[in-house]
């Protein structure tokens, strides 16, 4: 099967620029576990326009590598697998990784309580935020367990094989521009849910962000089954990016403008809707065009990503708890955060997780079988399995 490099960049690249986004939700205007003061208005529209495409795109690569993590396994193997990879180290998160965060956010808060008072807070069975237990950004990995299991019967048919309806709806799908048909059920949950179900991230009362991720994932499950779909996203790159970009000047004449009203709503949720799927359509064309290559760096960072992305808010927050408070302006303490942060948590992968057998299963990784500096080439249908 062929190499797969160009999803393991899109993969890394994306939880690198969340690295960054969550670094400026410090210094935003939005709410978060920490605030600088002052803050400033100037990151909101980057910000916003980054969350249009980032986390659905980590969505639809998860999809793929579902597809590739199901392989030839049975069901049975499938579900134990999915547990190894995403609910054990939710688990181990949830007790270790995210506790350090919401304790800083109390001290933050004016509370001045020890660490060990506060952690045995967390078996009170009071939830975030009236209580202390949380999961925090690692709602990406419980969405993606729930998401893994709702699939199941999707999956079978996708496995299915002579699947004629399957093979029919590859076929509509792989004439002229018909891909972009693919607006329709993100624009349906937009529509319909976001005005009842602001995104919590907490599964049971985030129906719309839940929903609307989910279509994204089901799109990877589908392109995952389709190798013959990624000549029209390759051929269309430019034009879904030429529709992003006239998408993305719209909404900045409204939000610039000020544009108001209930006749609006439905204009704007369609045209974030269509935002979404241009820039994750564009991105997917230009990395596989570009990105199909692999090198040192990648086969790096293409395991110890989702480690990284298990460790890095709690040091963005336990870290910028006291960079805020350094007489500096805001944006030299932007970049100060930024370069520490990251390469704390490197520190912290590369330490205590990538050379020590025992930790690695609590963060999804397998047990090493050769020595760290020891270089490997990984099959594509190996690096998709650990993929997040």
């Amino acid at each position: 099967m062929q190499r797969r490099y160009d999803l393991d960049w899109l993969r890394v690249l994306a939880i690198l620029a969340l690295h960054v986004f969550h670094c400026g939700m410090a210094f935003n205007t939005w709410g978060w576990h920490i605030k600088n003061e002052p803050l400033t208005a100037s990151l909101d529209f980057p910000m916003a326009f980054m969350s249009t495409w980032r986390m659905p795109l980590l969505f639809l690569i998860s999809g793929i590598g579902t597809i590739f993590a199901l392989g030839s396994r049975q069901i049975h193997g499938f579900v134990v697998e999915r547990h190894r990879r995403l609910l054990f180290p939710l688990a181990v998160g949830m007790l270790f990784v995210i506790p350090p965060q919401v304790y800083y956010e109390r001290l933050f808060q004016g509370q001045t309580y020890s660490f060990s008072t506060f952690y045995s807070s967390l078996f009170s069975g009071v939830p975030y935020p009236e209580g202390n237990l949380s999961w925090h950004h690692l709602w990406f990995v419980a969405y993606l367990f729930v998401y893994a299991l709702l699939s199941l019967p999707l999956l079978a048919w996708l496995k299915k094989p002579n699947n004629v309806r399957l093979t029919r709806i590859r076929a509509f799908f792989s004439v002229g521009s018909r891909i972009y048909w693919l607006f329709l059920p993100i624009a349906l949950v937009n529509l319909s849910l976001r005005a009842y179900w602001p995104t919590r991230n907490d599964l049971i009362h985030d129906w719309a962000n839940f929903c609307f991720h989910l279509v994204l994932f089901w799109m990877g499950l589908f392109i995952g089954t389709f190798p013959g779909i990624w000549d029209r996203i390759v051929l269309l790159r430019r034009r879904s990016l030429e529709l992003g970009l006239i998408t993305l000047l719209i909404l900045m004449i409204d939000d610039l403008l000020g544009v108001d009203g209930g006749y609006i709503y439905p204009v704007e949720q369609s045209l974030r809707s269509g935002l979404t799927l241009f820039w994750v359509l564009a991105i997917l064309g230009y990395g596989r065009q570009y990105l199909s290559f692999s090198n040192r760096f990648l086969r790096y960072a293409n395991e110890g990503i989702y480690p990284f992305y298990i460790l890095h808010q709690t040091v963005i927050v336990i870290m910028g708890y006291y960079v805020i408070q350094w007489p500096l302006t805001l944006w030299p303490k932007f970049l100060i955060l930024t370069i520490l942060s990251f390469s704390g948590t490197v520190a912290l992968y590369e330490v205590l997780i990538r050379r020590c057998n025992f930790i690695r299963p609590l963060f999804g990784l397998k047990l090493r079988q050769t020595p760290p500096t020891e270089s490997r080439s990984v099959s594509v249908e190996t690096q998709l399995k650990e993929a997040i």
